[in-house]
C-alpha cells in the first residue's frame, strides 16, 4: 500500500467513512489506479442494485454537484435521495474540476444551522427496505465537531492529492525504469494493453523490458499484470458487495469466467465468493451477506 493510500485509510478510520474518487479526466487513476473509483460502502452498494436509485445518484452529481463545485471551488455537502449525508471535495487541474473526492456516508447529526442551509438536498425517495434500514443504522452520525474537522482535514487531503499529481507529472521523466514500470502498471491495469505499450512508454525494446522484469520483479509481463489485477480484486471483494462480474470488469478482466479461474489459481483454489466471505467474516456487515449477490 502506497503512502497516499495509507493516509486515506487513516482518514477513513478517523471519521468512520469511505472515500472514493470520481475521475473526470483520468488523472487520479493515471497516478494511482488502486484508489477507489466508486462508492464501495455497503449502503451505497445495496442502494445501487436498484436501477432507479442508481440513476438518482448519477443525476445528483451530473446536474448539481459538478457545476456548483466549479463555480465555488469549495467543498460542499449533499443529502441524497436515501437521506444520507456526503461531502464532496473538488480536485482541480488549472481552472477545471478534474475529479471529486467523495467522503461518507454519514447520518445528519447536530450540524450547525448555518451549515445546513448550504447543503444540496435531493428529494427523499420511498421508504427503505429492511436491509437498507439495518445498514443505515450502522452509518456514523456527523456532529458539529466532526463537521468542522472533516472540512479542514478533507480539504488538506484534497490539496495534497493535487500536489502529488503535479509532482508525479514533473518527476516521471527522472525516475528509473523499475519505478516507471510499476507506475505504468498501476495506472493501466484496468484496461487492455500489451508489453509493446509498456515498451513504448519506457522508450525501450520489448526484449529489454522483459530483461528488466525478470531481473527486478522475477516475473513475466503477464504475471506482473495479472498479479496487480488480482490484488485489486481482493481489495474490492473485501471492501464491497459488488457482484463478481463487476469486480472482474473493474480489474481489467473482460470475461468473468476467466477471472474466476485465475482468481482460484492464485488463491489456492478459493473462489471469489469464498474469499469474500472469509475476508468479511469479522465485519459487522456480514449479517446482510445473504441478502446480496456476491
Amino acid at each position: 500500500m502506497g503512502k497516499l493510500a495509507e493516509i486515506i485509510v487513516s482518514f477513513e478510520k478517523k471519521f468512520s467513512c469511505h472515500v472514493c474518487f470520481h475521475d473526470y479526466e483520468g488523472k487520479i487513476r493515471g497516478h494511482n489506479a488502486s484508489l477507489p473509483g466508486m462508492h464501495i460502502n455497503p449502503f451505497c452498494d445495496l442502494v445501487k442494485k436498484n436501477k432507479k436509485n442508481a440513476r438518482c445518484c448519477v443525476d445528483l452529481e451530473s446536474r448539481d454537484i459538478r457545476s456548483k463545485l466549479t463555480l465555488s471551488r469549495e467543498p460542499l455537502f449533499k443529502i441524497c435521495h436515501m437521506g444520507v449525508l456526503e461531502a464532496a471535495f473538488p480536485l482541480f487541474s488549472g481552472s477545471r474540476v478534474s475529479a471529486n473526492m467523495f467522503v461518507g456516508p454519514f447520518l445528519c447529526g447536530k450540524i450547525p444551522g448555518k451549515e445546513l442551509k448550504g447543503i444540496i438536498r435531493q428529494d427523499v425517495s420511498s421508504p427503505l427496505s429492511p436491509e437498507l434500514a439495518e445498514l443505515k443504522k450502522k452509518i456514523h452520525p456527523l456532529d458539529a465537531a466532526d463537521f468542522a474537522d472533516l472540512l479542514n482535514i478533507g480539504g488538506l487531503l484534497a490539496r495534497h492529492i493535487e500536489s502529488e499529481l503535479v509532482s508525479a507529472k514533473m518527476d516521471l521523466a527522472e525516475t528509473d525504469p523499475v519505478k516507471r514500470i510499476q507506475y505504468f502498471i498501476d495506472r493501466e491495469f484496468r484496461r487492455k494493453f500489451r508489453i509493446s505499450d509498456l515498451a513504448s512508454f519506457l522508450g525501450l525494446s520489448e526484449s529489454r523490458v522483459c530483461q528488466i522484469l525478470r531481473k527486478n520483479f522475477k516475473k513475466s509481463f503477464v504475471e506482473l499484470l495479472t498479479e496487480r489485477r488480482i490484488d485489486h480484486a481482493r481489495h474490492l471483494l473485501k471492501e464491497s458487495y459488488l457482484k463478481t462480474s463487476t469486480v472482474a470488469a473493474e480489474c481489467g478482466f473482460k470475461d468473468p469466467a476467466y477471472f474466476f479461474r485465475i482468481f482460484r489459481k492464485m488463491n489456492n483454489g478459493q473462489t471469489p465468493r469464498a474469499y469474500r466471505m472469509e475476508a468479511q467474516s469479522s465485519s459487522d456487515l456480514s449479517y446482510i451477506r445473504k441478502s446480496l449477490n456476491a
